[in-house]
């Protein structure tokens, strides 16, 4: 092959007179959930950026969405099983050498998360065959913890971090977290989950006159709708949402709720509110695909996701501020500290706490004149966090590990894995305006 074709030099040294070649990036993720295919999609059509993706499986047995047939960027879905006793997204996979080997050459790579075994298979691979990565994760306080069990946990975030060029923390507690375990210097970037909000920034015609219709099925011509978005799970806490629900009902005769999912609590608070006689006030739309989604999310005026467990991001956030919905999280969802910064948004309450969580909604549906301009507000705030914000973004780090910049192909220079990018620190910081 020819020089110039190449933009090597004879002695082996990029060509300074050559342009750069496309960095190549290697994503390692769970399943294609959408919001991760929106971001791929958009990522792999940046220049200067050649993007393989490997989902560890097409699906996990509590999610259910649509999968594409074919995606429209390089993906592989890798033959795994889930380790037996093991969460529903501990994939392990048969021959994943040989699915590295048919990809390579590869400049980075980013791993999405360190605790599932094909991650972990993947870490030890790139470690051998010496190419640079990024850990791209949620915070990893997950639960309560003994002394014990938190000490091993961190000595092995240590060792497991040790060797990473850098961290994408999702979200400001996320970057927080993970900037306690790695070495001084190291890069941590915040780039959370950022979903494609185009079809609720701008819905469709047809999804406006859906959520039309849901709201004038209600049985009062102006209700005050309060929504929730997820599994029906004790961790999700829907059975909180019911119970301050039950107590402010009597005095809000116009309040009403609606639930967009479905789960194991769901016979069970049918039951409570039946009992209560307010079953014509509640609505259950069950598990529901995008353009449904989205008129619940503008049928409604309040949007409520009262977390009791771990909730690393919370897409659900951004997608209801995207529908001019005011936001009400427990500080348990990690996406409250990015995106709730001033009372003009919505409020952060603390986790499995009724009387918090009652007196929070009560305070925004004593004023739902103002619940309209509060929503004008969410909107504004959370189109920063678009995906093709992050896809811009994701590919500014990215292209620094171009062949170009590294003389060897598999190693960036020691500057390069360790000093933010000035002009990327600049776009993060005018972006998110949060700096951990």
């Amino acid at each position: 092959m020819r020089q110039e074709e190449t933009g090597i030099s004879e002695r082996g040294e990029p060509d300074p007179g050559q342009a750069a070649p496309p960095v190549r990036a290697l994503f390692m993720t769970s399943i294609p959930s959408p919001y991760q295919v929106d971001l791929f999609t958009l990522l792999a059509k940046q220049p200067g950026v050649d993007i393989h993706v490997f989902f560890c499986g097409d699906t996990r047995s509590d999610r259910s969405f649509d999968v594409p047939e074919q995606y429209p960027f390089p993906a592989t879905v890798l033959p795994s099983h889930v380790v037996k006793g093991m969460p529903h997204d501990w994939h392990k996979v048969q021959g994943l050498k040989q699915q590295l080997l048919r990809t390579l050459p590869i400049d980075i790579a980013v791993l999405g998360g360190y605790a599932i075994p094909a991650i972990r298979q993947l870490h030890s691979l790139l470690r051998q065959e010496g190419i640079p990565w990024y850990l791209w994760g949620e915070g990893h306080e997950k639960k309560q913890r003994s002394a014990l069990l938190s000490h091993v946990k961190t000595w092995y975030l240590q060792r497991f971090l040790r060797s990473c060029a850098g961290i994408w923390g999702i979200g400001r507690l996320a970057c927080r977290d993970y900037a306690k375990l790695v070495p001084l210097g190291t890069e941590v970037l915040n780039i959370p989950y950022s979903p494609n909000l185009s079809h609720l920034l701008h819905p469709s015609k047809s999804v406006s006159k859906q959520a039309e219709s849901l709201r004038g099925d209600w049985d009062i011509p102006d209700p005050i709708v309060l929504l929730f978005s997820g599994r029906l799970s004790p961790r999700k806490a829907p059975d909180l949402l019911v119970d301050a629900f039950l107590a402010l009902a009597p005095r809000f005769p116009r309040l009403r709720l609606q639930f967009a999912g479905d789960g194991p609590l769901e016979s069970g608070l049918r039951a409570k509110i039946s009992a209560a006689g307010l079953m014509q006030r509640v609505r259950w739309l069950g598990f529901v695909q995008q353009e449904s989604l989205s008129a619940a999310y503008l049928s409604s005026n309040l949007f409520v996701l009262p977390t009791r467990g771990h909730e690393g991001w919370g897409v659900v956030v951004q997608e209801a501020m995207a529908a001019r919905l005011p936001v009400l999280v427990s500080d348990r969802v990690g996406a409250g500290a990015d995106l709730i910064r001033n009372s003009r948004v919505g409020a952060i309450f603390a986790a499995n706490d009724l009387p918090a969580l009652t007196t929070t909604i009560e305070r925004f549906v004593s004023q739902p004149e103002q619940l309209s301009d509060m929503g004008k507000d969410a909107r504004e705030t959370v189109a920063m966090f678009d995906c093709s914000v992050n896809a811009e973004l994701i590919a500014d780090v990215l292209r620094r590990h171009s062949p170009k910049l590294n003389s060897k192909s598999h190693s960036p220079s020691a500057g390069a894995s360790r000093d933010v990018n000035t002009k990327t620190n600049q776009n993060q910081q005018a972006m998110r305006k949060n700096t951990p």
